[in-house]
């Protein structure tokens, strides 16, 4: 995942997901489909009370120790990985609306296609 001073990617968490206290006082993730839970350390934690503050993922690890910034982004994948995150690309501000292409998978049906196209 990149993580360079020009990435402002950030993540959402996937609106299945709540946060536990566990037995051992460390949060539990549970959520995503299928059901998953991930049982977190103190460092995980702070990492996740940054991506709920909507921050960008590089200031999210930057809130963690240098030492633990490479699980921290490890762990961020992980998430994404499992659907209990999920990616939420900056708009391209700068492209213009009318360039979009739109791919319709018809063929040989000019009827559907005449259905959709209206």
């Amino acid at each position: 995942m990149p993580t360079g001073p020009a990435n402002d990617a950030r993540l959402r968490l996937d609106v299945t997901v709540q946060f536990r206290e566990g037995p051992d006082g460390n949060a539990v993730l549970l959520g995503g489909s299928p059901l998953r839970l991930l049982r977190l350390r103190p460092p995980a934690n702070v990492l996740l009370d940054e991506l709920r503050a909507r921050q960008s993922v590089p200031a999210a690890l930057a809130a963690l120790p240098e030492e633990r910034r490479s699980a921290g982004a490890k762990l961020l994948a992980t998430l994404v990985s499992r659907g209990l995150a999920h990616p939420e690309p900056r708009p391209n501000l700068t492209r213009p609306l009318h360039d979009v292409t739109v791919v319709i998978p018809v063929r040989n049906r000019p009827a559907s296609l005449h259905r959709l196209l209206t």
